[in-house]
């Protein structure tokens, strides 16, 4: 199907969003969401212009995979032992806890059909005749 099934995720732990680890948060993220399922690319980070949470949005092939993250991952305390040490050994509160839903289901070609092929490539005929140089029919 050509639909792709957008999981949003949200309260990673501070060690996961250290000025030095957002660099590769993507590739973390993309490892723990690939053990779901298949996913288009990388996570996409969006930081908050005003001062909220750092959202990470992914793109899943199958939505029974975004769902099964979702099941597992949702809610999950994943700071790590000295952050919870510094916590003073108290349970994650609800800020605390990995955030990751299903967001939308959205098309898994986001580039318009015109824009797929590079200009020295031949483009496939249209269904009125044979696609010419610059996208014209003949």
């Amino acid at each position: 199907n050509g639909v792709a099934t957008l999981l949003k995720m949200q309260n990673f732990p501070p060690s996961w969003t250290q000025a030095e680890s957002l660099a590769v948060l993507p590739t973390k993220i993309f490892h723990l969401l690939g053990r779901f399922g298949e996913l288009l690319g990388e996570p996409v980070i969006e930081a908050s212009v005003n001062g909220g949470p750092l959202t990470a949005v992914a793109r899943f092939v199958s939505k029974s995979a975004a769902e099964e993250a979702v099941r597992k991952l949702h809610g999950v305390d994943l700071r790590s032992k000295p952050e919870k040490k510094l916590a003073g050994g108290r349970p994650a509160e609800a800020w605390e806890r990995f955030s990751c839903v299903v967001q939308a289901e959205a098309p898994k070609l986001l580039v318009p059909e015109d824009d797929r092929w590079d200009d020295d490539e031949e483009r496939p005929p249209t269904e009125g005749g044979e696609a010419t140089d610059d996208g014209e029919e003949v």
